[in-house]
Formats: structure tokens, C-alpha cells, sequence
């Protein structure tokens, strides 16, 4: 529902809205500044809307409503009750990239079975980057999936790459698209310890779509930071306020390792050459994931860092 609807200075004396009648007049005026209209001129608009907010009769309404198509002011389809204004796109066309995008997503929902919909997608497809509607199957007897409506023959293009990749790929890859596309990576032992505390942490595991990828660029970005310790505080940090909520998990990683490299850090176990090489040699003492995080939720903290508080730059003196 929009707040208000703006209507054109030359409304009352276009050519189209002089040979209404009065009624016609009103109803224009209505559809153009209800609260039920889009920014995409197009909307669903039962009778019982206009007569509940005119305190018309429904045949009025109808009859009405025919009056404006007729005059080629609006059309609405009797079947899905959806109602299009003829010019109103370029009366009021999106004034940047984000109202456009608004209003393609409004004129994707017109159901399929609207009357007026090619006609509609062949006025306003243009501006609003739609696609024409997909081809009727000309035989009655072979059934033909249903479509998106409205794609563009980008998104066909793309949706055909997707099915020739996901053919092409092993059976073990399509049970994991995620794993199918992402590049292969060569983890050293620390940067493996850090993908298997992104996986293991039930807030990072949910916003970091590449675990190994990430490892691989903080343990290159921090190498004498212990990966696996600020993964943690990382995570309890992320807990501790759900406003801090993220989205993007390797970008937060990214930053807090970067601040962590900086000073503040819990410095990173020394591996000997030995237990590098053989990976069947003891691991080395570490600080236990579950009591650290606990220790920092608590505000604690480790490594000179509080419930609260990144890791901060240290201070440069002059």
C-alpha cells in the first residue's frame, strides 16, 4: 500500500479523462491515488474495494470500470479482478534503479490468466526489463511445464548454463551444489583446523558459503594469530548480541582477523617440523573451543578481548 498517489497536472484536461462521465471522472481519480494502487500501475481491485470506499453498488462499479476501458483509461480482468492503468507508467515512470525494481516485481505477480497481460507486458515490458511472455503450447495434447513468467532471455541463458553444469557434474557433486561449483583448495594443517571451526560454530557455519576458501585467506592474512581461537571468540561474539547479526560471514572474519594480526591477538601455537610433516604425530595443546567460548561469553575474554569488543589496532605512536 503506498502512502499517496500522484496524480498529473494535464489529468483534467486530457482528451481521454474530458469524454468521461462524471462517475468515470471520479473512478480515474480512484484508481489513481488509492491506497489499494503500486508503482506499477497494476493491482488486484475486487468490487467490493471500490464500493466499500465509494459507497457504490457493485453493477455500478462494473459498469463503471467498462466505461474506462472503453476509453482505453484501464482494463480490468473479470476473472483475477486485476486492474492495469493504461499510461500510468509513463505518467509515473520509476525515478531510480530500486523503484524500477519495485515495480518489476509487482508486474511479475499478475496472474498468467489476466486478460490484458500481453498486451501489458508488450506497452511496459521494456521499462521495466521483462521479457515477453512465454510461447502457448499449439498442441492441446501435449502438456507443456509452466514458466516464470515475465524471464528475459538472460535469465534463460543462465538457467540453461545451470542445467548443463549440474549434468555434467559427478553424482557426489549433485548431491552438494555448493560444493560442485566451489574451486578445489589446498589447506594447510592450520588452515584446516580453521574450516572445521567455521563448520562446527552454529552461527559462522550459516553466513561462511565457502569455509576451506575462507581458511585458506586467514591463515595467509594472519599467520601469527591461532585461527581457530579468534574463529571462536568470533562466533560467541556474533551470540552474545543478535543485533550483530551478519550476512556476509567472510567479510566479518576478514575484518576481525585483520584487527586480530594487528595486536590483540591470541598468538598461534608454533607447529615443529615433525608434526607438520606427519600428520599422525600428536597435535599440539590448544585452548579448548568450547571452554574458551564460554570464558568469552562470560566477558572475560582472551587475549586482552572482552564480551563486546573486537580485537583493537593497536595505537602508533607518533
Amino acid at each position: 500500500m503506498r502512502d499517496y498517489g500522484r496524480v498529473h497536472t494535464t489529468f483534467w484536461s486530457s482528451s481521454t479523462i474530458a469524454n468521461l462521465s462524471e462517475r468515470g471522472k471520479l473512478l480515474a481519480l480512484f484508481l489513481l491515488t488509492c491506497s489499494h494502487s503500486t508503482i506499477a500501475g497494476v493491482y488486484r481491485l475486487p468490487d467490493g474495494y471500490v464500493t466499500e470506499d465509494l459507497g457504490w453498488d457493485a453493477e455500478t462499479v462494473r459498469e463503471t470500470l467498462r466505461e474506462l476501458s472503453d476509453k482505453g483509461f484501464a482494463h480490468r480482468c473479470e476473472v483475477t479482478r486485476w486492474v492495469w492503468i493504461v499510461k500510468y507508467l509513463r505518467w509515473n515512470p520509476p525515478e531510480n534503479p530500486n523503484q524500477r525494481k519495485a515495480a518489476a516485481k509487482v508486474a511479475r505477480s499478475v496472474p498468467e490468466s489476466s486478460s490484458w497481460l500481453a498486451a501489458f507486458v508488450d506497452s511496459c515490458g521494456a521499462d521495466l526489463d521483462i521479457g515477453p511472455l512465454p510461447k502457448t503450447n499449439p498442441s492441446p495434447t501435449v502438456a507443456e511445464p509452466l514458466r516464470e513468467p515475465f524471464r528475459n532471455q538472460k535469465q534463460d541463458q543462465d538457467q540453461d548454463q545451470d542445467q548443463k553444469q549440474e549434468q555434467e557434474a559427478p553424482d557426489d557433486a549433485k548431491s552438494s551444489p555448493r560444493q560442485a561449483v566451489l574451486p578445489r583448495v589446498a589447506l594447510t594443517p592450520d588452515a584446516e583446523d580453521a574450516a572445521n571451526a567455521i563448520r562446527q560454530d552454529q552461527t559462522l557455519s550459516g553466513i561462511v558459503e565457502d569455509p576451506d576458501g575462507t581458511a585458506v585467506d586467514l591463515d595467509a592474512l594472519a599467520p601469527s594469530i591461532d585461527l581457530v581461537a579468534e574463529i571462536t571468540k568470533a562466533g560467541a561474539w556474533l551470540r552474545a548480541d543478535p543485533k550483530r547479526r551478519k550476512k556476509n560471514g567472510r567479510r566479518f572474519l576478514v575484518g576481525w582477523l585483520e584487527r586480530a594480526q594487528e595486536g590483540g591477538g591470541v598468538p598461534r601455537p608454533q607447529r615443529t617440523r615433525e608434526s607438520a610433516r606427519d600428520e599422525s604425530a600428536p597435535a599440539l595443546p590448544r585452548p579448548d573451543a568450547a571452554r574458551l567460548a564460554a570464558t568469552f561469553a562470560a566477558g572475560i575474554g582472551t587475549g586482552g578481548t572482552t564480551l563486546g569488543q573486537r580485537p583493537e589496532r593497536p595505537t602508533r605512536s607518533p
